[in-house]
């Protein structure tokens, strides 16, 4: 059997398909099937059932549709859902199409080869089956209704108004009030509840009485203060101020409150004002102290000591920072008085040394030009020993006057001056080498001048007596302190010492000045040998400056 594709019928009105079946002897038989019949019948059965019925061959041509048009245009379905499922061997489907829903069957006629699609809109298919269900839902939802009108009902008896009552009671309960309860509360919650909320509030009370008074004292401590108080920002602009700081300043809370501290603060002390101030708010430091010059309203400058401290949460971030000022301006110009009379005694103290030291050498001289007229050698030599005294003394003066301390003596400069200086005047044309070790030490004046003088007894002695029969000699002058001692050597490598010399019955002047200076200074001399040659030696405590011994008055 044989069949074309639909197509219309000569007079253009109905569907026809031709039909073709081979005979004997290579004959054929063709006929024109008209499927107009068939096709009535279809939409009849569609419209009946709300169903749409569709034949087509196995490509999806439109052999018969509900829509005319589609079989007249020979439309194709073959991009239908339905069709493809038919081709897949599927019986039934179920599949959405322009948001709606549809139920599908298909079947093939297996002699023509044709495919019958049949569908319906499922809610249209199932509605006999969901009415009664409707109905019963219906029934449910208005029970339901009633329930919950009947529930509400109760729980706005039992929980909202008891509830709505109890909070009108806090609203309208005034600061300081303690909170009454609802009284027969309509179930147990409601009244713990209550007794929690009454406690509560009991605590809070008592807090805010507490944090009232906390306040009170602080507002009267920062407002009554004696030293100024304010509190800066972050960025440093004045937030509160106390009068003391506004009379500080000259400024009012207002005025401040629109300024910084650098608008307060001297030019020149700007930029340690805010260094301090960064290293605070970028916590560095927790607080910092310093002196600075504020300039005031009317231009007046007043000396301060402000004491900054940042004020930080528990996270550690900055909230503010709270400065402490105290005027200092009275002890700045106390302070410059005093650097005043200090400077101006200095230069007193410099020039009386300078006189001292200048009297000292006129005596000097004197001695010298009544040596000048002295024929005796006893007398002579009694002159010049008292000129090298003299001269020890007056090189005191001199080291102090170009000391920047005028209280202490450089003993290492001193020495390294009065030893070439009295070798020089006792040598008497011999060749007399010193060799030194002076460690770089301070004496005090009161000090300084017994320790000159036994210096001076010690090397001239030596330069007079230690080399009386040589032309040549050496003397050792060795001076060290550790640890506030200080030890003195002085030897020579000459003839040495009488076997029966004793320092303490030594009739010589020299040496007992060398004894009873030496107990000035609270030490003790020792004699002894060194080769051939003699060794004095004595040690005593360097005195700090500022102390003074118990029961010591003037320098003897």
């Amino acid at each position: 059997l044989l069949l074309s594709r639909p197509r219309l019928s000569s007079d253009g009105n109905n569907v026809v398909v031709l039909l073709g079946v081979r005979l004997p002897g290579d004959q054929v038989l063709a006929a024109e099937l008209n499927l107009s019949e068939m096709t009535r019948h279809l939409e009849d059965m569609g419209e009946n059932a709300d169903t749409q019925v569709v034949v087509c061959d196995r490509f999806g041509n439109v052999i018969s549709h509900p829509d005319r048009d589609m079989v007249r245009t020979q439309a194709n379905v073959g991009d239908w859902v339905q069709f493809r499922a038919a081709l897949r061997g599927a019986d039934t489907l179920i599949y959405r199409q322009n948001e709606e829903f549809y139920l599908a069957s298909q079947t093939r006629m297996s002699l023509a080869d044709w495919l019958v699609l049949v569908r319906r809109p499922a809610l249209q298919a199932l509605s006999p089956a969901l009415a009664p269900v409707v109905g019963s839902a219906a029934c449910m939802m208005l029970l339901l209704a009633v329930i919950i009108l009947q529930l509400r009902r109760e729980l706005e008896g039992l929980i909202a108004h008891p509830m709505a009552e109890a909070v009108a009671r806090l609203q309208g309960q005034s600061l300081g009030e303690t909170a009454a309860p609802v009284p027969q509360a309509p179930f147990a919650e409601l009244q713990r509840l209550q007794e929690a909320i009454s406690a509560q509030a009991g605590s809070i009370l008592a807090g805010e009485k507490i944090l009232r008074e906390s306040e009170r004292r602080f507002r009267a401590v920062f407002e009554q203060a004696a030293v100024g108080l304010c509190v800066l920002n972050a960025g440093g602009g004045f937030m509160r101020a106390n009068a003391r700081f506004q009379e500080l300043t000259g400024y009012t809370v207002e005025e401040l409150r629109a300024r910084t501290f650098r608008d307060v603060t001297h030019p020149e002390d700007r930029e340690q004002t805010e260094a301090a101030f960064q290293r605070l708010v970028e916590g560095h430091c927790g607080d910092c102290q310093l002196d600075k010059r504020y300039v005031r309203k009317d231009g007046d400058l007043r000396w301060v000591r402000q004491t900054l401290s940042a004020v930080r949460d528990d996270s550690g971030k900055l909230l503010n920072l709270v400065a402490v000022v105290e005027d200092v301006t009275g002890r700045k110009q106390a302070e410059e008085t005093v650097l005043r009379s200090l400077r101006e005694k200095e230069v007193l103290l410099r020039e009386i040394h300078h006189r001292v030291k200048n009297n000292l050498q006129v005596i000097s001289s004197l001695l010298y030009l009544q040596s000048e007229h002295v024929d005796d050698p006893g007398t002579l030599s009694i002159l010049l020993e008292s000129r090298g005294r003299i001269a020890s003394m007056a090189l005191v003066h001199e080291e102090l006057y170009r000391s920047e301390d005028l209280t202490c003596v450089n003993i290492r400069d001193y020495v390294l001056k009065l030893v070439p200086r009295l070798l020089s005047t006792y040598c008497c044309g011999k060749q007399l080498r010193p060799t030194m070790h002076v460690d770089d030490l301070t004496l005090l004046i009161d000090q300084a001048i017994p320790f000159g003088l036994v210096i001076n007894e010690l090397v001239t002695n030596a330069a007079k007596h230690a080399f009386v029969n040589a032309e040549q000699g050496t003397l050792h002058v060795d001076i060290r302190e550790k640890e506030g001692h200080v030890t003195v050597r002085v030897a020579d490598d000459g003839v040495g010492l009488p076997p029966d010399f004793e320092l303490v019955s030594c009739p010589s002047l020299g040496m007992q000045l060398v004894v009873q200076l030496v107990r000035q200074l609270h030490g003790e001399v020792a004699v002894g040998t060194r080769g051939a040659g003699a060794e004095f030696s004595f040690s005593f405590v360097r005195k700090e400056a500022g102390t003074r011994e118990l029961g010591q008055g003037h320098d003897r």
